[in-house]
């Protein structure tokens, strides 16, 4: 069943701890607690035994202990019926999960019971609109994001290099489903404009090039050299089998996707966002509310991200106006400390008098493999399998972070302590449901968190005060305004010019230059930056409104507690958990 897990596309590894998975006696002699219990172990296991065996590798580190194994295609089905019959099943699991009496189900059972509704209801909507669906965005597509998860593909004994070669073996068949719903799509109307299709063209060209030193063989060179549990002779087979499906298979699959793309390249009718489709603005609702775990419309979010803007100019003019001299500085301003692995040290140590303490972490810093460094993201965390807590990994790219040491401590902030790494093991410990820790997606909630603390982190840098908050809030606005175009885009219909108009009441001259590249980045993946910061936006209203109802008894650690023991939910729920701290602290 897809109804929550979908593809390789959308793959996030927010993958946990593995909960015990018991069976309940009948339904007439369980509590209504013990029956929805036994309801999400069934539906988990269900899940997981649906999923593709790219994705299980990342969620499982031993899937056969659940007595679940993979018998379809190693990279799943991709194709119009399958998202339209995902949403049927979504519809009827919503009937199924609304027949639990909510208010007889403990508070934790009560937050899963929410971020599953969540999300059904969500997937159940979106059925209509599989047409609208993207799979091939520059930026988040399955082109641009395939070749990282097969470079990092887990692999733990010889089982798991065979699973990776026919992985491998697959890449071309689900192209081929993922070309004919690009045809699809272009039949219809619903193509992307030749903007983006170009820059679709430009990544597979990327992928293709080098072919005989290309990064996919290097790369497992490299990891096959370190496993000194296979023999010499092993490791030149797999060697060998590595590079011949690389060359034969998943070259020759990314060139006929390049192909279809120049062919199709002319056919998308809307050179704008999201609403220009029909039924686009609607599918965009869903997609804010999906991506953000609020409750709060777009229209409500303008209003929220404006005022912000506002607020954060303001500030910066008023700072401004009695510190010349840091304003003037504030880019050369460079962190305590700069060595990657001493960051996470010290972000460890720092942070304690803020946020709770959660004991030991294992963890590898690793780095991105030197020919994928063009096009990888600066920095990305890997969150355990469900069943193997201490495969902690976070990976930085050294093309974006070597040279600029303020970057890169914020950005270890985001991804390691306080963020990512700190927050998915807090909730590791957790009694949430597995369901709800490896399979649902609550991005507003764990996007928001890593950037609250990532602004959070300029006051860790060991800077003056003033420098600290000038940076704060540099970052703030530049996620605010990519935010505040991101929905003008795709909600109301901006046009490039209207996103230079935008861009030049805050940047003046550099507005003409920087309004068609953020016109196609944020029609090509709507809805991208709008995790992270209304997320933010969130916590921080949470935070003021504890704060206001407080007032010197309010504990930022204690704060901190109540947001983390909810876990990764809904807004609403967190609101709700945030509530009951301020009653208790009263």
């Amino acid at each position: 069943m897809k109804h929550l897990r979908r593809s390789i596309l959308w793959l996030l590894a927010l993958t946990m701890v593995l909960a015990s998975l018991g069976c309940g006696g009948t339904q007439s002699s369980q509590s209504e607690s013990e029956r929805f219990a036994a309801y999400l172990d069934e539906l988990y296991l269900e899940e997981l035994s649906g999923t593709d065996l790219l994705s299980l590798q990342f969620t499982l580190s031993h899937p056969e202990e659940l007595g679940i194994t993979i018998s379809g295609a190693p990279l799943g089905e991709l194709s119009r019926e399958d998202y339209e019959a995902a949403a049927k099943e979504s519809a009827e699991e919503v009937k199924k999960l609304k027949s639990f009496d909510r208010s007889q189900l403990t508070p934790t059972e009560q937050v899963d019971y929410d971020a599953l509704l969540w999300q059904l209801e969500i997937n159940a909507e979106n059925g209509e609109y599989a047409l609208l669906m993207e799979c091939c965005s520059p930026m988040q597509g399955v082109q641009a994001n395939l070749p990282n998860m097969l470079v990092e593909f887990p692999i733990r004994d010889e089982g798991d290099i065979k699973d990776y070669l026919l992985v491998l073996e697959d890449v071309d068949d689900y192209f081929k489903q993922v070309i004919a719903f690009e045809k699809e799509k272009s039949a219809a109307g619903y193509f992307m404009s030749e903007g983006n299709a170009q820059g679709v063209i430009d990544s597979c060209k990327e992928f293709t090039r080098n072919k005989e030193d290309h990064f996919m063989i290097l790369a497992f060179n490299d990891r096959i050299d370190g496993f000194d549990w296979l023999t010499a002779e092993q490791k030149a087979a797999y060697k060998e089998s590595n590079r011949q499906s690389v060359l034969n298979t998943v070259i020759p699959a990314y060139e006929e996707l390049m192909e279809c793309f120049t062919e199709l390249k002319s056919t998308g009718k809307n050179p704008g966002g999201l609403c220009g489709f029909e039924g686009g603005k609607e599918y965009y609702q869903n997609i804010v509310k999906e991506k953000t775990g609020s409750e709060k419309t777009p229209e409500e979010i303008i209003t929220l991200l404006e005022d912000e803007m506002d607020a954060i100019m303001e500030r910066m003019l008023l700072l401004a106006l009695g510190h010349s001299s840091e304003v003037l500085n504030m880019y050369d301003a460079a962190p305590d400390v700069t060595d990657p692995e001493e960051i996470l040290v010290a972000l460890e140590e720092r942070m304690k008098k803020n946020y709770p303490e959660i004991g030991k972490v294992q963890y590898r810093l690793n780095y991105v493999h030197p020919t994928m460094e063009d096009s990888t993201n600066p920095a990305f965390y890997f969150v355990p399998p469900l069943d193997a807590a201490e495969e902690n990994n976070i990976y930085l790219n050294r093309k974006y972070t070597e040279d600029d040491p303020r970057y890169l401590f914020s950005t270890l902030a985001h991804e390691g302590y306080p963020g990512h790494l700190y927050q998915m093991n807090y909730f590791f410990a957790s009694d949430a449901h597995p369901i709800r820790k490896g399979i649902l997606n609550q991005l507003g909630y764990v996007e928001g968190w890593a950037t609250y603390v990532e602004n959070d982190s300029y006051y860790l840098m060991g800077l003056d005060d003033v420098t600290a908050e000038l940076l704060q809030l540099d970052n703030r606005f530049s996620w605010a305004l990519q935010c505040r175009l991101d929905i003008g885009i795709n909600y109301e219909g901006w046009d490039v010019d209207d996103v230079e108009e935008a861009l030049a009441a805050y940047l003046g001259d550099n507005a003409e230059e920087m309004a068609q590249t953020m016109m196609d980045v944020c029609s090509a993946d709507p809805g991208i930056y709008l995790s992270y910061y209304v997320g933010y936006l969130e916590f921080m209203e949470l935070k003021e409104y504890a704060m206001e109802q407080l007032g010197d008894g309010f504990d930022l650690v204690t704060f901190h507690k109540a947001i983390l023991d909810v876990g990764a939910a809904p807004f609403k729920n967190v609101r709700e958990a945030v509530k009951q701290y301020v009653a208790a602290a009263k």
